[in-house]
Protein backbone atom coordinates (compact mmCIF):
# COMPACT_ATOMS: atom_id res chain seq x y z
CA UNK A 1 0.00 0.00 0.00
CA UNK A 2 1.55 3.32 -1.01
CA UNK A 3 1.03 6.32 1.23
CA UNK A 4 1.68 9.85 0.02
CA UNK A 5 5.28 10.83 0.71
CA UNK A 6 6.29 7.40 2.06
CA UNK A 7 9.57 6.14 0.61
CA UNK A 8 10.39 3.37 3.06
CA UNK A 9 9.71 -0.31 2.49
CA UNK A 10 9.49 -3.13 5.05
CA UNK A 11 11.82 -5.52 3.19
CA UNK A 12 14.53 -4.91 0.64
CA UNK A 13 15.23 -7.48 -2.08
CA UNK A 14 18.38 -8.50 -0.15
CA UNK A 15 16.26 -9.27 2.94
CA UNK A 16 13.78 -11.19 0.78
CA UNK A 17 16.64 -13.30 -0.57
CA UNK A 18 17.79 -14.15 2.97
CA UNK A 19 14.27 -15.18 3.99
CA UNK A 20 13.70 -17.34 0.92
CA UNK A 21 17.05 -19.09 1.49
CA UNK A 22 15.81 -19.94 5.01
CA UNK A 23 12.71 -21.55 3.47
CA UNK A 24 10.16 -18.77 3.84
CA UNK A 25 7.67 -17.99 1.11
CA UNK A 26 7.63 -14.22 0.61
CA UNK A 27 4.90 -12.26 -1.16
CA UNK A 28 5.38 -8.57 -1.95
CA UNK A 29 2.60 -6.20 -2.95
CA UNK A 30 3.14 -4.98 -6.49
CA UNK A 31 4.79 -1.56 -6.55
CA UNK A 32 5.59 -1.67 -2.82
CA UNK A 33 9.26 -0.82 -3.27
CA UNK A 34 8.99 1.58 -6.18
CA UNK A 35 9.44 4.78 -4.15
CA UNK A 36 12.36 3.17 -2.29
CA UNK A 37 14.08 2.47 -5.65
CA UNK A 38 13.28 -1.27 -5.67
CA UNK A 39 11.26 -2.45 -8.66
CA UNK A 40 9.08 -5.56 -8.79
CA UNK A 41 11.65 -7.46 -10.89
CA UNK A 42 14.31 -7.06 -8.17
CA UNK A 43 11.93 -8.66 -5.67
CA UNK A 44 11.15 -11.49 -8.11
CA UNK A 45 14.87 -12.11 -8.71
CA UNK A 46 15.32 -12.30 -4.93
CA UNK A 47 12.69 -15.04 -4.76
CA UNK A 48 9.54 -13.14 -3.82
CA UNK A 49 6.16 -13.59 -5.45
CA UNK A 50 4.76 -10.19 -6.49
CA UNK A 51 1.02 -10.12 -5.74
CA UNK A 52 -1.86 -7.66 -5.67
CA UNK A 53 -3.00 -5.87 -2.50
CA UNK A 54 -5.74 -8.38 -1.63
CA UNK A 55 -3.40 -11.37 -1.88
CA UNK A 56 -0.75 -9.57 0.16
CA UNK A 57 -3.19 -8.96 3.02
CA UNK A 58 -4.23 -12.62 3.07
CA UNK A 59 -0.71 -13.67 4.10
CA UNK A 60 -0.07 -15.34 7.46
CA UNK A 61 2.45 -12.68 8.48
CA UNK A 62 2.34 -9.10 7.20
CA UNK A 63 5.31 -6.74 7.46
CA UNK A 64 4.71 -3.03 7.21
CA UNK A 65 6.53 0.22 7.75
CA UNK A 66 5.75 1.66 11.16
CA UNK A 67 5.80 5.22 12.52
CA UNK A 68 8.97 7.23 12.45
CA UNK A 69 11.63 5.93 14.81
CA UNK A 70 13.33 7.97 17.49
CA UNK A 71 16.47 8.10 15.35
CA UNK A 72 14.45 9.80 12.62
CA UNK A 73 13.02 12.27 15.16
CA UNK A 74 16.57 12.95 16.34
CA UNK A 75 17.60 13.87 12.81
CA UNK A 76 14.46 15.99 12.39
CA UNK A 77 15.31 17.99 15.52
CA UNK A 78 18.86 18.56 14.31
CA UNK A 79 17.69 19.58 10.85
CA UNK A 80 15.08 21.98 12.27
CA UNK A 81 17.79 24.07 13.94
CA UNK A 82 20.05 23.94 10.89
CA UNK A 83 17.17 25.10 8.65
CA UNK A 84 16.25 27.85 11.13
CA UNK A 85 19.87 29.04 11.17
CA UNK A 86 19.87 29.08 7.38
CA UNK A 87 16.82 31.38 7.29
CA UNK A 88 17.84 33.54 10.27
CA UNK A 89 19.81 36.12 8.33
CA UNK A 90 22.84 36.34 10.63
CA UNK A 91 25.10 34.04 12.62
CA UNK A 92 23.54 32.10 15.50
CA UNK A 93 26.73 32.42 17.55
CA UNK A 94 26.88 36.20 17.84
CA UNK A 95 30.02 38.15 17.07
CA UNK A 96 32.19 40.98 18.24
CA UNK A 97 33.49 43.06 15.36
CA UNK A 98 35.11 46.47 14.94
CA UNK A 99 31.64 47.84 14.23
CA UNK A 100 30.26 46.52 17.52
CA UNK A 101 28.72 43.48 19.13
CA UNK A 102 26.10 41.23 17.51
CA UNK A 103 24.30 39.20 20.20
CA UNK A 104 23.74 35.46 19.78
CA UNK A 105 20.41 34.28 18.41
CA UNK A 106 17.59 33.53 20.83
CA UNK A 107 16.11 30.10 20.17
CA UNK A 108 12.84 28.83 21.61
CA UNK A 109 12.30 25.08 21.47
CA UNK A 110 8.77 23.91 22.22
CA UNK A 111 8.61 20.29 23.31
CA UNK A 112 10.91 17.92 25.13
CA UNK A 113 10.58 14.75 23.09
CA UNK A 114 13.33 13.20 21.02
CA UNK A 115 13.16 15.92 18.34
CA UNK A 116 12.98 18.71 20.92
CA UNK A 117 15.98 17.43 22.88
CA UNK A 118 17.94 17.07 19.67
CA UNK A 119 17.02 20.66 18.74
CA UNK A 120 18.18 21.89 22.15
CA UNK A 121 21.51 20.08 21.83
CA UNK A 122 22.09 21.41 18.34
CA UNK A 123 21.20 24.98 19.30
CA UNK A 124 23.48 24.80 22.36
CA UNK A 125 26.35 23.58 20.21
CA UNK A 126 25.82 26.62 17.99
CA UNK A 127 26.18 28.88 21.08
CA UNK A 128 22.75 30.45 20.78
CA UNK A 129 20.70 31.65 23.74
CA UNK A 130 18.05 29.03 24.56
CA UNK A 131 14.65 29.74 26.06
Amino acid sequence: MNFIGERRVALTPAAVELLTKKGFSVSVEEGAGTRAAFNDESYQKAGAKVVDKDAAFKSDIILKVYDALSSMANIAGYKAVIEAANHFGRFFTGQITAAGRVPPAKVLVIGGGVAGLSSIGTAKSMVSHLQ
